[in-house]
């Protein structure tokens, strides 16, 4: 097991430990709160990804835009996209070809691409395109 494998299952472990408690803090907080969790699972997802690790990466990497997409409610920011990216590699890397479509032209139709995030977009959707 590799150093960055045993980080994020270290990590893991004690974070999934950790429960939110609607009863002690405001609404707001609770969504705040839910959104953190799922963008630090988000951001295991893009880490998985980088291990190589695609199966396991998409499953944290949905649950980053779930809590996103829920506290933005329904605006698509910057970085519900590069999660879409990054499971657009994951399913490419899988040779899910029409899934990973699916997330590519989502992200078009969305339209909002984080600059730093628009030359890998290009890049999958060649890939996509030249698989």
């Amino acid at each position: 097991m590799s150093s960055g494998d045993k980080a994020v299952q270290r990590y893991t472990a004690l974070f999934d430990g950790v429960d939110v408690d609607a009863t002690i803090c405001s609404e707001a907080e609770f969504r705040e709160a839910l959104f953190l969790r799922g963008q630090i699972h988000g951001g295991i997802g893009k880490c998985k990804l980088a291990l190589g690790e695609y199966r396991k990466a998409i499953t944290y990497l949905e649950e980053g835009v779930s809590s996103g997409q829920l506290y933005e409610q329904g605006k698509f920011p910057y970085h519900t996209s590069e999660y879409w990216t990054d499971l657009a590699e994951c399913y490419l890397q899988d040779s899910s070809y029409e899934i990973a479509k699916l997330y590519l032209d989502s992200i078009e139709s969305v339209g909002k691409l984080a600059p730093s995030n628009k030359m890998r977009f290009y890049h999958l959707k060649a890939d996509y395109y030249l698989g």
